[in-house]
This record gives C-alpha cells, sequence and structure tokens, in this order.
C-alpha cells in the first residue's frame, strides 16, 4: 500500500495555501467570498455524490464490472442528483427548525 504522502515534512507544502485560505476569508471580500462559497458548495455537492455513488454500484452489485468509465456516467449522473435533492432536503429542514424555534433568518 501507497501512502499518499511520503512524509510529515510534505505537509509543509500546504501550510502556505492554507494561510492563503485563510486570509482571503477574513478579507470579507465579495469579490473572493462568492467564489469560494460557490467553490465549497461544489465540493460539498461532489463529497456527497461521491458517498452516493459508492452505496449506488455497491446496492446494484455493479462493483469492478464495468470496463470502460463512460458506463459510470448514468450512475454518475444520478449519484449527484440524489446528492443535491439530499442538500435541497438539509436546507429545507434547517428552515423549518429555523421557524419552529422563532429564529429570525
Amino acid at each position: 500500500m501507497q501512502r499518499s504522502l511520503p512524509d510529515w515534512k510534505e505537509l509543509g507544502w500546504f501550510l502556505p495555501i492554507l494561510l492563503l485560505c485563510f486570509y482571503a476569508a477574513i478579507s470579507q471580500s465579495w469579490l473572493v467570498l462568492y467564489p469560494l462559497a460557490i467553490l465549497s458548495s461544489l465540493g460539498l455537492l461532489s463529497a456527497i455524490g461521491g458517498v452516493n455513488l459508492i452505496f449506488l454500484l455497491l446496492l446494484k452489485h455493479r462493483d469492478e464490472s464495468f470496463t470502460r468509465y463512460y458506463e459510470l456516467i448514468p450512475f454518475c449522473g444520478l449519484a449527484l442528483l440524489a446528492a443535491a435533492g439530499e442538500l435541497l432536503i438539509l436546507a429545507q429542514l434547517k428552515l423549518l427548525l429555523f421557524q419552529a424555534l422563532g429564529i429570525p433568518l
């Protein structure tokens, strides 16, 4: 099994990127925050979509049965559609909870 990072010193390369993202977020500039919010939403959608794809392939017993990548396209589309639905349901539940508790939005 091969490690993603061979050494803890390799994490030092990510420190400048982390600091750049931190200072970009605390700048409170709309030029930075809007693209950051969009990228964050897309990252969450792809992470949940990836988990959905794994479950979908396992439920259909199709793991390790594909010969070409394009055969995965319908499953990826369904997984991303389910992820978008899950995120919309979570947002609706949050809205309902805030309204029930009387918390202004």
